[in-house]
């Protein structure tokens, strides 16, 4: 049952990352921000290299609009541009019109427009800077990171617009360029807190836990009811093996706010990982009341099984009868291991029974049965359930340890010899070395 053992510090790696994408930066929220509204919709004519000059006519319906936008008649400005005979050749108006539309959350005819309007005027940086953000908004990184990029080669200096790309960096899974675009950002624009939050959430990325919590903890001064932080905090002391920091982080957010099940999971592991299962078993508990679905659970329950926490693996067991119609080979297999824990031999034998003849390759269910085997004097059984096991790599030492004691039981000692320097093979130990020269000494 080794793979029980392991599958905690996967869940714990896995739980880590989820808690990370769970906690991205909200760049809607920007939208909103003065700053981000005055670069949005900049003036034009500053540097005719990367803005297009304004003809007559256009500045004339420019003015207009202007005029429509003072008395909040927004809808009658988007008429205005788009009634212009002028718009069809001018960048600017398209450009104008496609920040309107964005402003009537009408996103898919702005993009139309922004890609107009560097047809029209190919080093329109603006436009490029816009365009991208809009796709940004409708989840498009992708297609937008090219258009960042060719923004900045035009000269693009604003936090907002290394912010952007690096926010596309981490969509793509580009941490390490996420955190180069983070800081830059924040060099140019050290007062947006989104810039630091993701430089933090980046570092966390690359496993640079140690920087990750100075950054979180600088972010929590500045902003100390922000639970993300502390949530994500807690994720930085797991990769660091400090159990008890992480403990008190995810305790603080669990009685500080509704918990989500990710962090309710993730502190019912850590405190499995410290010896104290009635408490672990409680936020598994509390992670099963908060879901729709309750699967989860069994990833709780194989470490339970492996630390021989019978009782409370069984409490598991049956919330999970209790949400399920049908019962799943999982929770069959978990329920068969308690039953031969709890000396219910020939009831597991039976269930055990039926899992390995629907997956003869079930190697934890075939080390069960091989045990249940041995219990009730069947070695001869047993040693076929460890011969199969000992064909799945992932349990193959452990059944060929065993398959050589059942041997031995069964007076096979040249077979023995040969199972047990397989095993030796694969993980060469004093120990065994030892029982196999114990083993030659007895057919002597």
């Amino acid at each position: 049952m080794s793979y029980l053992k392991n599958s905690v510090s996967l869940s714990l790696f896995l739980l880590v990352l989820q808690a990370g994408a769970q906690n991205k930066w909200p760049v809607s929220n920007h939208w909103k921000t003065d700053q981000f509204q005055n670069a949005f919709t900049a003036s034009y004519g500053i540097d005719a290299a990367v803005e297009p000059r304004i003809r007559p006519e256009a500045q004339e319906v420019l003015r207009s609009v202007a005029d429509k936008m003072k008395d909040q008649n927004r809808k009658g400005a988007v008429i205005k541009l788009q009634e212009s005979i002028w718009l069809k050749n001018s960048p600017a108006l398209q450009f104008s019109l496609a920040n309107l539309l964005v402003e009537e959350a009408r996103n898919e005819d702005a993009i139309g427009h922004y890609e107009r309007a560097i047809d029209l005027f190919p080093t329109y940086r603006d436009a490029y800077r816009n365009l991208a953000f809009v796709l940004v908004r409708a989840d498009r990184a992708a297609e937008a990171l090219p258009l960042l990029s060719r923004s900045i080669e035009l000269g693009a200096n604003d936090g907002l617009t290394f912010g952007l790309l690096a926010w596309c960096h981490t969509e793509a899974g580009r941490h390490r360029s996420a955190l180069q675009a983070y800081r830059q950002a924040q060099l140019i624009d050290p007062e947006q807190v989104q810039w630091k939050q993701g430089e933090a959430f980046a570092l966390l990325a690359l496993g640079q836990a140690g920087p990750a919590i100075n950054t979180f903890n600088e972010l929590m001064i500045e902003n100390p009811e922000t639970l993300a932080y502390v949530q994500a905090r807690a994720d930085a002391w797991m990769m660091l093996g400090d159990y008890d920091k992480a403990i008190v982080d995810l305790e603080f957010v669990r009685r500080s706010a509704p918990a989500s099940v990710d962090s309710l999971m993730a502190l019912g592991h850590l405190y499995l990982q410290i010896g104290l299962p009635k408490l672990a078993v409680d936020c598994f508990l509390d992670a099963a009341q908060n879901a729709d679905e309750i699967e989860f659970l069994y990833d709780a329950l194989d470490p339970l099984l492996a630390r021989e926490y019978w009782n409370e693996a069984q409490q598991l067991i049956d919330v999970l009868q209790a949400a399920s119609e049908f019962e799943s080979p999982r929770l069959i297999r978990a329920q068969a291991f308690l039953s031969l824990e709890k000396g219910q031999t020939e009831s597991a034998i039976q269930s055990l029974e039926k899992i390995t003849q629907a997956d003869p390759m079930d190697a934890d269910a075939l080390l069960m049965l091989a045990k249940a085997y041995r219990i009730t004097k069947r070695p001869a059984e047993a040693a076929l359930m460890l011969e199969q096991a000992a064909l799945v790599p992932a349990v193959q030492l452990s059944a060929l340890l065993q398959l050589g004691q059942v041997q031995v039981e069964l007076g096979l000692y040249d077979e023995a010899i040969t199972t047990l320097e397989r095993a030796n093979r694969l993980d060469p130990q004093p120990a065994i070395q030892e029982y196999i020269a114990a083993i030659r000494n007895l057919q002597f």
